[in-house]
């Protein structure tokens, strides 16, 4: 599950609600807790113990919780009484940031069949992006241009069609798995464009 996504510096007044219909036998259980933790595994919100209402937890984020750009995790725990307790699946939380390379809307935009799911989709575009900065010419701080953010996305494009394809070259049926794709000639002509005619003789 996921929710978001966010942007970094936001402070979203809009609470957090977590559905809690799938849960084991959510009535033996009177309350949540629940941690908010940075991408990079540190905790950055201890949210404070909620009352369940019906099948939901809802959750008021603090001021500025995204102080960088990634995956945020939402962990939550039942209490009941008498130390029964039960810590429900990680809710991931996307935040961006603008930094000049495609987000999840502008991927979206030139891409109609883009992964709906957000983290899916950023983790894709995250690893295309580093892969784009290793092979390309340094930056050096200037504004990404457009060659290289067209890579980034026909690099995101060729990692998803590989994770979706199963050994046996079937198609997959929805699961992804995230599997390293080379660069293939047309990314690399996009970052580094080879023009003129080649010598011969």
């Amino acid at each position: 599950m996921s929710i978001g996504p966010y942007w970094v510096g936001d402070s979203p007044a809009t609470p957090i609600t977590i559905d809690l219909f799938s849960a084991e036998d959510i009535t033996a259980y009177t309350a949540a807790v629940a941690d908010l933790y940075a991408p990079d595994g540190s905790l950055v919100y201890t949210f404070p113990a909620q009352p369940l209402a019906a099948d939901e937890v809802t959750l008021t984020l603090p001021a500025d919780p995204f102080e960088t750009a990634g995956i945020y995790t939402l962990t939550v725990r039942l209490l009941g009484p008498n130390g029964v307790g039960v810590t429900l699946p990680d809710v991931s939380v996307v935040a961006q940031a603008r930094t000049g390379w495609h987000t999840l809307d502008s991927a979206r935009a030139d891409w109609e069949s883009a992964p709906a799911e957000d983290v899916t989709l950023y983790n894709l575009l995250e690893t295309a992006r580093i892969e784009c900065e290793a092979y390309g010419p340094a930056l050096g701080g200037s504004r990404v241009p457009a060659n290289y953010r067209a890579a980034q996305l026909l690099q995101t494009r060729n990692s998803l069609n590989v994770g979706q394809v199963a050994p046996s070259g079937d198609f997959g049926d929805g699961s992804f798995t995230m599997t390293p794709f080379p660069l293939d000639w047309k990314v690399k002509q996009l970052l580094r464009p080879q023009t003129g005619r080649p010598r011969v003789g």
